[in-house]
């Protein structure tokens, strides 16, 4: 079992940055009565932010978890031509049949206590071809259900890539304010409830995890012609009452929060974090200080501003197979807590990521995994992952004090 050593919390709480990818029946039939929004008594643990710390029911805690995909697809794409990948499909599959296997088995065997839902923003926004008159809120509604019942804290990460059928914008745009208008309202009681604003932003298509320009921090954060920025989408949320944490993925896709300088976003609850995804984790070659630099340059100075983290997608299949990447690898999972900062990897429900299979088991991939030993399909890898390693991380927080 690792020591897990974290970094200790900060005084001055100036924001948090993020790294950032059911119910038995979660599909959506016709004339489902939606549910009335719940209270927050009756949905714990809740989720707050104090002095660039985490706290789950008012106590110091360090989030980890997995990011999932099965509520993502609106039932009125499936057999469209937008219809997504395969692995998709059967993560949609699974989670309408065996929901509550599913997130047991996260919960109990893995010692996860978060779950990432992304969640469709064509699926959620009235004026969409694929909005549904509100079924598609109603299966959110009843996988978030589920999943609060069982103790896990949510994320809904609005989604507009292929999962939810949606445009693939690179930033946020009108269609965005309405799904949140939809999505916020059923939600902003539950304090364990975080809404994750845009998943992916992308200031610099095709550019990947080097440092974003000044002009994309703008871009960012205010948004331009076609576009809203982050902190409009901040605004949008407390103006809709929601008092929930908050999570603003950054440019590049979540890669990197270099060059930030003073586009910090602006909230008059002190509630919202920073999104990143660092599946960036590894330069080939490079010996693991360099790559702890690396990562504190990208994301992890923010701790020492007063932000706390937990990154919501993350595996190691891109960086894995590179020299050096397997020690890279165990460096970074050690990382993370040491410097305060969660996870929910990505993802439980594709094969060939967190986890081999699905129903009924769950087994996670290993380091040994690759052709004549991969999962079958439709899986999204074929080869060395890190699922192993993550669920003996969550084995060993879940025993460490908070």
């Amino acid at each position: 079992m690792r020591t897990v050593v974290r970094k200790p919390a900060l005084g001055a709480a100036v924001g948090v940055l993020v790294l950032t990818a059911s119910a038995t029946a979660v599909a959506e039939p016709a004339g489902t009565a939606r549910a009335e929004p719940r209270a927050a008594a009756q949905a714990p643990p809740t989720v707050s932010l104090r002095d660039g710390t985490w706290l789950k029911n008012g106590q110091v805690w360090l989030p980890r978890g997995f990011n999932m995909v099965g509520l993502a697809p609106p039932q009125k794409c499936l057999g469209s031509n937008d219809e997504p990948d395969p692995w998709v499909g059967l993560a949609h599959t699974t989670f309408a049949q065996h929901g509550e296997a599913e997130l047991k088995a996260a919960r109990d065997d893995w010692k996860a206590d978060t779950v990432r839902f992304q969640v469709s923003e064509s699926g959620l926004d009235p004026q969409h071809e694929y909005y549904d008159g509100g079924r598609y809120l109603t299966s959110v509604e009843n996988g978030v259900k589920l999943a609060r019942d069982l103790g896990f804290v949510v994320i809904l990460s609005v989604q507009d890539q292929g999962p939810g059928c949606g445009d693939a914008d690179e930033l946020p745009t009108a269609e965005t304010e309405r799904a949140l208008r939809t999505l916020v309202p059923e939600f902003k009681q539950d304090r364990g409830v975080m809404f994750e604003l845009f998943n992916e932003p992308d200031t610099d298509p095709g550019t990947g995890s080097s440092q974003p320009r000044p002009a994309e921090w703008e871009r960012w954060r205010d948004g331009d012609a076609e576009h809203l920025g982050q902190q409009q989408l901040v605004e949008i949320v407390r103006e809709l009452g929601a008092r929930n944490v908050l999570l603003a993925d950054g440019p590049r896709k979540g890669a990197t929060f270099e060059g930030m300088g003073n586009h910090r976003l602006k909230d008059k609850l002190n509630q919202t974090a920073y999104a990143a995804h660092p599946y960036w984790f590894h330069r080939e070659g490079s010996p693991v200080e360099e790559d702890r630099k690396w990562w504190a340059d990208r994301f992890g100075y923010l701790t020492d501003r007063g932000a706390a983290v937990i990154a919501t997608e993350w595996n190691a299949y891109g960086e894995i197979n590179k020299e050096g990447g397997r020690a890279a690898m165990e460096a970074f999972l050690d990382y993370l807590p040491e410097r305060n900062i969660g996870i929910t990897a990505h993802a439980f429900d594709a094969k060939g990521t967190m986890v081999k299979t699905l129903h009924p088991y769950w087994r996670p991939t290993t380091l040994n995994d690759g052709p004549g030993n991969c999962a079958e399909p439709p899986l999204v890898h074929c080869g060395p992952e890190a699922g192993e390693k993550v669920k003996e991380l969550y084995k060993d927080l879940s025993a460490s004090p908070s």
